[in-house]
């Protein structure tokens, strides 16, 4: 008896495009702008899991169909983010501060659960500084 090893080739690649931009248009205000892009993907080469005859044929009741285990590992995202937010100085310690957040997911290549979709974030407050 003996046993072989072969190693499953998984390759990947990721790319990332950040930008910002603070301004102060007025004394009392600031504002920010910021954008962020993200595309990643990833795979694992298709590789095969042979089950020998012999064991299926003495253990009916297990499945052992991993044709398609090599594509479950498969990843293909890409994201974008984009920020706007101010702060307006009412006196030297307090300020109204706001923020709009736009985030948006693209799942090409969905397993489970495909995971697309996109949110907007928006707070308002008050800050104090001590």
């Amino acid at each position: 008896m003996g046993s072989t090893r072969s190693i499953v080739g998984y390759g990947s690649s990721s790319t990332t495009l950040l930008g910002g931009l603070q301004l102060k248009p007025a004394e009392r205000l600031e504002l920010d702008l910021s954008v962020a892009w993200n595309r990643a993907d990833a795979a694992m080469s298709s590789f095969e899991l042979a089950v020998p005859a012999d064991y299926l044929a003495r253990n009916p009741n297990q499945s052992f169909d991993f044709a398609d285990v090599w594509s479950f590992s498969d990843l293909d995202l890409s994201r974008i983010e984009a920020a706007v937010a101010f702060r307006y100085g009412l006196s030297e310690r307090f300020s109204l501060q706001g923020e709009y957040r736009y985030i948006d997911l693209e799942d090409d290549a969905p397993y489970l659960e495909d995971l697309s979709g996109s949110v907007d974030f928006w707070s308002f407050g008050l800050g104090w500084r001590f």
